[in-house]
């Protein structure tokens, strides 16, 4: 089931979790049932994020994580395969303290994957954005993503630059050419 692969596909592999309420968890990939490993006689809720991440790492690619659960809305979320070893991760990045009453810290998020953030005000919307290229900036602090329309077309909603050491954010309309800068 191994399909090495150096990039994101077109089409994620889609993983979808149904927990009932007795917490008994039924997985899919794209369709086809995943069976318990042997150690495990049955799957459970708490085995979602360690079979998730390992579904992410034999496949060598994202997968998006569709979560219904037994009077809960459902969830979705992409899941990428662990930085390889070798590799460096960023340990200078802060994670938000959860400010939410019914966590205490020692809580893991409702479905033991994603992120977590405080900080937001309440009724907020916050929007999720993930990195699909990134560049430096030229000698004037210009960056510029040039995006074949077929792309663009597919992406009605805006886009995000963010800048790793300054922490500037541009938010701009990928429909509206007057939101973008020099190219």
């Amino acid at each position: 089931m191994r399909r090495p692969q150096t990039t994101v596909p077109v089409v994620l592999p889609h993983v979808l979790a149904h927990i009932d309420a007795t917490g008994h968890l039924d997985l899919t990939v794209d369709g086809s049932p995943v069976q318990a490993p042997q150690e495990i006689q049955q799957l459970r809720a708490a085995d979602l994020r360690q079979l998730v991440d390992g579904i992410a790492a034999e496949l060598g690619c994202p997968v998006r994580v569709e979560v219904h659960q037994h009077g809960a809305m459902p969830f979705t979320d992409i899941v990428t395969p662990h930085t390889p070893a070798g590799t460096t991760q960023r340990t200078d990045v802060p994670t938000a303290p959860s400010t939410n009453p019914d966590l205490d810290g020692s809580a893991a998020p409702p479905y033991g994957f994603g992120v977590l953030g405080s900080g937001f005000l309440p009724g907020e919307q916050v929007s999720v954005a993930v990195v699909v290229s990134t560049q430096h900036a030229d000698a004037h602090g210009y960056a510029s993503l040039r995006m074949p329309p077929s792309l663009l077309a597919r992406a009605p909603r805006p886009l995000v630059l963010l800048g790793q050491t300054s922490g500037t954010i541009v938010v701009s309309d990928p429909h509206d050419e007057t939101s973008w800068g020099p190219a």
